[in-house]
């Protein structure tokens, strides 16, 4: 009977050996496949670590450059106060120079007008000295005629007496003689009365001349005086073109280089502009390839949880497959019965705990944090488990080993990768910002998923705000200075419209030809105006653009019915039409 018994006892002893010798085969396959997660997993770590410093460059570039936007839009507001006030200054000295141009062609109207008088005047005393001239001309004409007929009549007295005085010739000679000479006495009589009327019409004839000298003399130094008179007024008028080509000069010098600085300025604000909407455009393009390196990052943690998830089920089957193998194998004690349960209710607890904790999602964190010194310890922790498994199952010398050594070691590899599985801050960070999940599944050796918190979330929807804000601002200073570029433009244009009448003006002939036609608009308006067929050779000498024609023709409308204004009115019309006022 004792030896059936011992028979019995070495049967079951060999069949606890080769038991015992599976389950170290299995457990040798499972240490194999815990080795090769945890490898996993370190990998898993670095990419983790990689990332995380990815994203840490990629903030301090976007702080970089959001130091740049805020240098250069402060730039950008200086240089817009700098261009305001040159624009004020500019505004300024044009309002000067108006002033003072508008004076002086108020004076050059004035000494013209008086220089027309003048020389309305001085005509004038020119006709009537000419019509002086020719009356003196036809006074010495009959002077001489008078003088002529005098030395007649001398001569013929002269005869007359000679003829009387002879004595010695006979008496009927004598008596012919008498009779002739009392013929010649009458005469001489009637030749006394004449040349004393001649005597007299010749000395009021030289009175005459004498009075009409003195008026020449008078009359010629008049004209000299008014010759004297209009050089003055020429040299006047000369030295007041003088000052006003010199102050144009120095306004055109002064406008031109105003211009130019300003067109500098609008230059730099220009380059400046292009540098910000490059700068944009580079952070743009960051901001894509960030958000793709994003969506990888994403597709690569859904690759790494599907792995995960693999690991689990090949984890739950291995444990099936103990849990077989344990129900196949002889019944365990009591105490070893009484531990599992309290660890498997232990599990239930913490699982219950970890999915109440995903019921409930965090808000989002941009900063991942690597748990390194979670995962040494949980390395340590791995080592010492396999170091302790390795010393209980490589000594196979020692025949005592019993089933509840195994059976605690076994208990030990699923309560420790429980653990693992339920820790409530072991979850992987999904890197879109977008759509995040609110839970997800946790990684064997320490791998956790870091959320961000609310503030810090804020913090990145204030600053996108501000960089949308930023953007916008560039883009209204941007549209502000492109209308600036146009008006300056437009005032450039009309400066050399300006500038092209004005060296068109200093021309004489031309200057000649726009007389003519200012005095026609100058005139009183008839029935029938030329004023509308002299507009486009006004334009074409003036370079009127079609505003200024526009106002042409409607001042020609509104005077039409108004014909009997004075010539100061349409003169100051026609400055108003020129720019002048």
């Amino acid at each position: 009977m004792l030896m059936v018994e011992l028979e019995d006892y070495r049967n079951a002893s060999v069949k606890m050996k080769k038991d015992l010798q599976d389950c170290k085969e299995k457990l040798a396959e499972k240490e194999a496949l815990i080795e090769e997660l945890s490898q996993h997993i370190a990998t898993l770590q670095e990419e983790k670590a990689e990332t995380n410093e990815q994203l840490r460059q990629k903030g301090i570039e976007s702080t970089e450059l959001k130091q740049s936007i805020d240098e250069k839009s402060n730039l950008i507001a200086e240089n817009s106060k700098e261009i305001s006030s040159l624009l004020v200054q500019l505004n300024d000295s044009r309002q000067q120079m108006q002033q003072e141009i508008n004076f002086l062609n108020e004076s050059l109207l004035a000494n013209s007008a008086e220089l027309k008088n003048e020389q309305r005047a001085s005509s004038a005393r020119f006709a009537e000295v000419k019509r002086l001239k020719c009356e003196n001309d036809t006074l010495v004409a009959r002077i001489k005629c008078v003088e002529e007929e005098f030395k007649n009549y001398k001569e013929r007295a002269e005869f007359v007496f000679k003829s009387s005085k002879v004595s010695d010739v006979p008496t009927n000679v004598h008596s012919n003689l008498s009779q002739a000479a009392d013929n010649s006495g009458a005469d001489n009589v009637s030749f006394d009365g004449e040349i004393d009327q001649l005597l007299e019409l010749l000395k009021q004839r030289n009175i005459v001349i004498s009075q009409l000298r003195t008026k020449c003399s008078f009359l010629e130094e008049e004209v000299k005086n008014s010759q004297e008179y209009s050089k003055t007024l020429l040299e006047e008028l000369n030295a007041l073109h003088d000052s006003i080509s010199q102050i144009r000069r120095q306004s055109q010098s002064e406008r031109q280089r105003t211009i130019g600085e300003f067109e500098q300025k609008l230059k730099k604000e220009e380059m400046l502009r292009i540098t910000l909407e490059n700068d944009l455009k580079l952070i743009t393009g960051r901001e894509i390839v960030a958000i793709k390196n994003l969506k990888e990052l994403k597709i690569e943690c859904e690759r790494l949880e599907s792995e995960l998830e693999e690991a689990k089920r090949k984890i739950l089957l291995f444990d099936e497959k103990k849990l077989t193998t344990s129900a196949n194998s002889p019944p365990l004690p009591q105490h070893i019965i009484q531990k599992q349960q309290r660890k498997t209710s232990f599990s239930i607890q913490k699982k219950n705990i970890n999915q109440q904790q995903k019921q409930f999602p965090k808000p989002l964190n941009l900063t991942t944090k690597i748990p390194t010194d979670f995962l040494q310890n949980q390395q340590s922790s791995f080592e010492d488990e396999f170091i302790g498994r390795n010393a209980v199952i490589g000594d196979e010398d020692n025949a005592t080993m019993n089933s509840e050594s195994l059976t605690d070691s076994l208990d030990d590899l699923q309560s420790m990768l429980r653990e693992a599985e339920i820790e409530p801050n072991s979850e992987i960070p999904s890197f879109n910002v977008s759509e995040l999940p609110s839970d997800a599944l946790s990684l064997n050796g320490g791998l956790q998923r870091i959320y961000y918190s609310h503030e810090e979330y804020n913090l990145i929807i204030q600053q996108l705000n501000s960089c949308r804000e930023l953007l916008s601002e560039s883009e209204e200073i941007n549209v502000r200075l492109n209308e600036q570029n146009n008006l300056l433009k437009e005032e450039i244009r009309r400066l050399e419209r300006n500038q092209h009448r004005a060296k068109q003006l200093e021309n004489e002939v031309c200057s000649e030809y726009f007389k003519n036609i200012v005095l026609k608009f100058l005139t009183p308006p008839r029935v029938f105006d030329e004023r509308a067929q002299l507009l486009p050779v006004l334009q074409t000498i003036l370079h009127l653009d079609e505003r200024e024609m526009e106002m042409v023709r409607m001042n020609i409308t509104a005077q039409a019915p108004q014909g009997n204004q004075d010539q100061k009115g349409e003169g100051s019309s026609f400055a108003g039409w020129l720019g002048w006022s």
